[in-house]
């Protein structure tokens, strides 16, 4: 589900019509190329600093394993950022007596401008600054 809403996303904004197997192929390659780079990426944080013997957390937790929206953001899915929202975000938030739901939404709204400001600030556009944001907050829905 995820992977489609980034491929339509990108499909229907790059090129302005709209064909199911480019969708799909935009879906499978693009899902394969953020798993395998994250891999990666985590493998070699991990190398890098086993010389100086610090340990640090696997960054994914076999997000391809996942049964539901949930355990994939909740437990697998980039464990790093994900462990940093819950103690900074949900957690004082659910602390404070704010609903679950509430804090829900108000992490997924912190992890998409995690994502996104960034973007934006080096010249992403307004309107797929928007779309982007959109497909966090539609994350807290499903």
């Amino acid at each position: 589900i995820v992977l489609l809403l980034i491929s339509f996303t990108l499909v229907t904004s790059t090129s302005g019509n709209f064909s199911l197997a480019t969708f799909f192929l935009h879906s499978l390659c693009g899902g394969i190329c953020v798993m395998s780079s994250l891999y990666i990426f985590g493998y070699v944080l991990q190398l890098y600093h086993l010389p100086f013997r610090i340990q640090l957390p696997k960054l994914m937790n076999q997000p391809e394993e996942s049964l539901s929206l949930r355990e994939f953001w909740g437990f697998r899915w980039d464990t790093v950022v994900q462990q940093i929202l819950k103690n900074y975000v949900f957690q004082p938030l659910t602390e404070r007596g704010v609903n679950q739901s509430i804090a829900s939404v108000a992490t997924f709204v912190a992890s998409g401008m995690l994502h996104v400001y960034p973007l934006w600030v080096a010249g992403l556009s307004f309107y797929d600054a928007f779309a982007m944001m959109s497909y966090f907050m539609s994350q807290v829905i499903i």
